[in-house]
């Protein structure tokens, strides 16, 4: 499914993201011998099951995914139910320092970051 390219590239990602992907109790990204692709898990902690599986197409969309669960873990933390563009100043400033580690070692998905932290672009 990746060429040698794509899957080192994601190889490298989930490196990156190993410390968070480890502790987080709802994520799970494996692989998968069937699908010959890295598959992510969103684990239902209250149930005890699987919410949902999808295979991981790019290193993109699991950077994107880790730092959406990051802020995600800022919003329930703080019992806030909007999007991640909607945080206040001081949710803000934690979802930059929680993700400071992953994003020095990933400069180039930085654009994600600041597209999770923008409203989305009104329609014409």
């Amino acid at each position: 499914m990746y060429t040698d390219q794509q899957k080192r590239e994601i190889e490298r990602v989930l490196t990156v993201f190993k410390p968070y992907i480890d502790q987080a109790d709802y994520l799970e990204i494996v692989w998968s011998n069937k699908r010959q692709c890295y598959v992510s898990l969103f684990i239902d902690t209250t149930r005890d099951c699987f919410e949902g599986a999808d295979a991981i197409q790019s290193a993109e969309e699991i950077c994107d995914k880790c730092y959406t669960e990051i802020g995600n873990d800022i919003l329930l933390e703080n019992d806030r139910e909007y999007e991640l563009w909607q945080m206040h100043k001081l949710e803000r400033d934690e979802f930059l320092r929680r993700v400071q580690q992953y994003d020095a070692q990933l400069p180039e998905y930085h654009y994600l970051i600041e597209r999770l932290l923008s409203p989305p672009a009104q329609a014409k």
